[in-house]
């Protein structure tokens, strides 16, 4: 059995076994791209590693019930003795009879580490890592495998990404170079298969900018790239001087550049509070509020949005649904980080008389990054409407209770919920707060209408959906 690969041993057909990004990096490897000397740890060896006797013991125990003693428990087990010795060899090789700086990668997670001994240990601590996550959320160990990247780090002079095609705009014609600075950034933007400079956007501040003969260089394999993995990339660089390698890669997911008409849902806080005519439904936090405007306004769909199972919300609910026939009255689940979770949720609310239904739909609140991470999952469970809730995924996702602009996780979720979304026929609602309008931009072209605000702020996202809607009519009306 092969415990370890290097990238020259892979190609796109071992994905399954060693996860995409070595598959990609192999392939672009093979095909002459410069890429950071890197070896696999394979999806085997990981299993080699579960079937450890002592582990699948403890996995196993049915009183475990502390995350953190799950891990000092699996902590104390060494790794499988041939296993440790192929990796100890593998990393000697790459770095030499000298220790060098290798980073140990797995999808979002990584270790530093230096010297064999650290390198075992950062293996095993995301592997662990990883189990225990699976443990938090009751997922099948043997069926979530963990291949890792073992790769060594070199000194740069400076780094960032290469976009094959223009995530910001959608544009399949452009390339976008991201240069990292200590305090800022720079994004150049070249048209495709050209040396053609189309912009330049520096943010925070740049000492010196990033050659454009440097730059036309990083770029000229994003055509390459993309006809080689038929999809377009983004990828991780580091240059030093004139030589650059890549580091990481990626699908990059653009959505396509089509005009839309934004729909507005408002939220409300108090019954007495104008209700505006055009807004296309209402999101209301108190039972009691929530079926007085669903009579009020018969038409317009109107959503309690929960924030626990309360039994005397409930039953003020069911008291409008079973004796007023409030059909236009329906639920904002609360807020749930299983699958399992939003199954149990669908089981309490149907024991209290309120099942889903053609006259009750149950929309499922994306808040937490494991929401938008197994998508596809909870859509499995069953919902007619889902809430994208950018704020507290901003929290999950960055650690922060401060307001930032959507980064490279927040653009992957919003794709991932809204290609998920329609594909299962699934209506999705974006939680305006905060307004962002160039992220507004970057769903409308994606075609997504739905937008909820408080109705304080109604007019703002108005006049800022109407002026984007007309940019992006006249954008394609050249496209």
């Amino acid at each position: 059995m092969n415990f370890i690969f290097t990238l020259r041993e892979v190609e796109l057909q071992d994905a399954s076994r060693i996860g995409e990004e070595a598959a990609s990096l192999g392939e672009i490897l093979k095909f002459g791209a410069p890429v950071l000397t890197t070896f696999i740890i394979p999806a085997a060896s990981y299993a080699e590693y579960l079937n450890l006797p002592s582990v699948k013991a403890i996995l196993s125990e049915s009183n475990l019930s502390d995350p953190e003693e799950l891990k000092r428990q699996l902590l104390a087990i060494s790794l499988p003795p041939i296993f440790e010795r192929s990796l100890r060899a593998s990393y000697r090789t790459l770095s030499g009879p000298q220790d060098t700086f290798v980073a140990i990668r797995a999808k979002t997670n990584s270790q530093k580490a230096l010297g064999e001994e650290e390198v075992v240990e950062a293996v095993k601590k995301l592997w662990i890592e990883h189990l225990t996550q699976l443990w938090v959320f009751k997922e099948n160990f043997s069926q979530n495998p963990l291949p890792l990247l073992v790769q060594q780090i070199e000194w740069s002079e400076r780094g960032g990404k290469l976009f094959t095609s223009d995530p910001f705009n959608s544009d399949f014609a452009t390339v976008v170079v991201e240069v990292e600075h200590k305090d800022g950034k720079e994004r150049i933007f070249l048209e495709k298969g050209t040396t053609r400079l189309q912009k330049r956007i520096v943010t925070g501040a740049v000492e010196e900018e990033a050659p454009l003969e440097f730059v036309t260089s990083l770029s000229s394999w994003a055509t390459k790239i993309e006809r080689l993995l038929n999809h377009p990339q983004e990828l991780g660089w580091s240059a030093y001087r004139k030589d650059f390698s890549f580091s990481s890669i990626r699908p990059l997911y653009l959505l396509r550049k089509t005009p839309a008409t934004a729909k507005l849902w408002v939220q409300i806080h108090h019954k007495d509070e104008v209700i505006p005519s055009e807004a296309a439904g209402l999101i209301v936090p108190d039972a009691s509020n929530a079926t007085f405007l669903a009579r009020e306004f018969p038409t317009k769909p109107v959503l309690l949005a929960l924030n626990t199972v309360n039994a005397n919300e409930l039953a003020i609910v069911r008291e409008a649904k079973h004796r007023e026939k409030q059909n236009n009255l329906h639920l904002i689940l609360p807020p749930v980080r299983t699958v399992d979770g939003l199954a149990g949720l669908k089981r309490a609310l149907a024991g209290e008389g309120l099942p889903r239904g053609s006259q009750l739909k149950y929309y499922f609140r994306i808040s937490f990054p494991a929401n938008a991470v197994l998508i596809s999952r909870f859509l499995e469970v069953g919902i007619d409407g889902a809430v994208f809730d950018t704020k507290n995924l901003i929290r999950g996702f960055l650690g922060t209770e401060e307001t930032v602009t959507a980064d490279d996780s927040l653009l992957w979720a919003i794709n991932e919920v809204q290609r998920s979304c329609k594909d299962a026929g699934v209506n999705l609602l974006y939680l305006a707060d905060p307004i962002q309008e160039e992220l507004l931009a970057y769903l409308l072209k994606g075609g997504l209408t739905h937008f909820i605000v408080d109705v304080s702020k109604k007019k703002d996202l108005l006049t800022i959906l109407a002026a984007l809607e007309e940019r992006i009519w006249k954008e394609s009306a050249h496209v």
